[in-house]
């Protein structure tokens, strides 16, 4: 394929030969069960519960909007319902801060909804606001304590940014514009990154700095949906193309699914992406016959997988609540359907990485590394730091390591110091920080590179 560039990031690379295996290595799936059918529902987690909310149910020949909430609790398999303050199809469900934010959406009898509902993970309890802008969002994002909400039905590069904490209304301009037909976002460690056929806008927490890359998916785009792992995200579109985003390297790689299909649904557990369920494209303007398929990416070892649902279904509802990603609700044949979540619980559990670098190859590199992954960081590991020319080991030059002896829990940060000494016999030319992580069995990885390049100059190791 070509390869994109942009001024700020660059964008694609071809992906390594795609390896498929036959089974979900590391998953064991299981079935529940609901009270209720429901297609519209959106999803998302909040302190070891899974929360479904909105959409539409059926009753005799007609569709009604629901205002139900489905608490499941993944320790207990135990399921209860809450209520919105109004009956909507949502558009997104994000948590942030402890707080669950249930916004937009469109209401059959009264249209666009501006109602917000919060969700308190804390007191159990919810509330309403009300959004300052009655319009149609193309995506929900988490940008440090904030939900950003963008893709103006207006088409305006307005985003209104909500604090949920002091129920505060602002509102920024991205680098690159969200288009209101199709976008994804995607929040990891450090990262926020909202994609749309526009292009990508990426977010570091860390410096708190937006940049904006291409990206490899035509304007004519459709739908885009989105998981991340580690320092991979997956942006599966309404073709079947799957656009995987590389947080270090800040390059895409592209493959198709084996089975393309629309109206799928995207959750990570651990180191796998799912995709699962959807329409093929055959049956999307016909008999909408879904599908059961469900194919898996491992992020850590580059490896695709298949598995199935427990029945054929389109438009699902997904989010992941510690080890396990729950897949819920959603249509079979234009009809509400799914009465139990499938869940896929990750058997494999493993640390997995983000970071952010700064700093200088004679000196001092400052890494913020942050444990994404579903298993702790044991202790004693090595961070080593290299001057890279395209932010990969391949012809790297070491700069220096540190030996960690804390444990880095799953969720967690930290903030470490590398010394560095660039080689006087180094090669001339432009290169990037980059640092590996170097675990109890040897295993190397990378997890974060610097924003921009330093030069070492043809008479020494010398940079500007």
């Amino acid at each position: 394929m070509t390869t994109l560039t942009s001024s700020a990031l660059p964008c694609c690379e071809l992906l390594e030969p795609r390896i498929q295996m036959s089974g979900a290595a590391d998953l064991v799936h299981t079935t529940a069960t609901f009270a209720d059918t429901r297609v519209g529902v959106h999803a998302t987690s909040n302190g070891g519960k899974a929360f479904f909310a909105g959409g539409v149910y059926a009753r005799e020949f007609d569709f009604l909007d629901a205002d139900l909430v489905t608490v499941y609790e993944a320790a207990t398999g135990q399921s209860s319902t809450l209520h919105l303050s109004a009956p909507r199809i949502l558009n997104f469900a994000v948590t942030v801060g402890g707080k669950s934010v249930f916004a937009d959406g469109y209401n059959q009898l009264t249209g666009f909804s501006a109602v917000v509902d919060i969700y308190d993970g804390t007191t159990g309890a919810f509330t309403a606001s009300t959004r300052p802008r009655l319009t149609s969002y193309a995506v929900a994002a988490v940008a440090r304590d904030k939900v950003l909400f963008a893709g103006d039905s207006s088409a305006s590069p307005i985003t209104d940014v909500f604090d949920p904490i002091t129920r505060q209304w602002s509102t920024t301009t991205l680098p690159r514009q969200v288009f209101s037909d199709a976008a994804a976002a995607v929040v990891t460690g450090n990262y926020t990154l909202i994609v749309s056929p526009g292009g990508a806008n990426l977010f570091d927490s860390v410096t708190g700095r937006w940049s904006g890359a291409n990206v490899p998916f035509a304007r004519s785009t459709r739908s885009l949906t989105a998981a991340v792992a580690g320092s991979k995200a997956v942006v599966v579109d309404d073709t079947g193309r799957v656009g995987i985003y590389n947080f270090v390297t800040h390059r895409w790689t592209t493959t198709h699914l084996r089975h393309p299909r629309t109206a799928i649904v995207v959750a990570a557990v651990g180191s796998k992406v799912i995709i699962a369920g959807g329409v093929p494209p055959q049956n999307a303007n016909s008999t909408e016959r879904p599908v059961d398929n469900v194919d898996v990416y491992d992020v850590i070892t580059g490896r695709w997988s298949a598995t199935h649902l427990n029945g054929a279904t389109s438009d699902l509802a997904a989010t992941t609540v510690g080890r396990t990603a729950i897949f819920a609700f959603g249509s079979a044949f234009s009809i509400p359907s799914g009465t139990g979540p499938d869940l896929f619980t990750d058997t494999n559990p493993s640390p997995l990485y983000t970071g952010s670098l700064s700093g200088h190859a004679n000196g001092q590199a400052n890494l913020t590394l942050f444990n994404t992954g579903d298993a702790g960081l044991t202790g004693p590991y090595t961070i080593e730091v290299y001057a890279s020319a395209d932010r990969t080991l391949k012809g790297a030059i070491p700069l220096g390591k540190l030996h960690v002896d804390t444990p880095l829990a799953a969720g967690a940060s930290v903030s470490l110091q590398i010394p560095t000494a660039m080689p006087r016999s180094a090669r001339h030319g432009a290169f990037f920080l980059l640092a590996v992580v170097v675990d109890g069995t040897g295993r190397r990885t990378a997890v974060a590179a610097s924003a921009t390049a330093f030069h070492v100059k043809p008479s020494a190791a010398a940079w500007g």
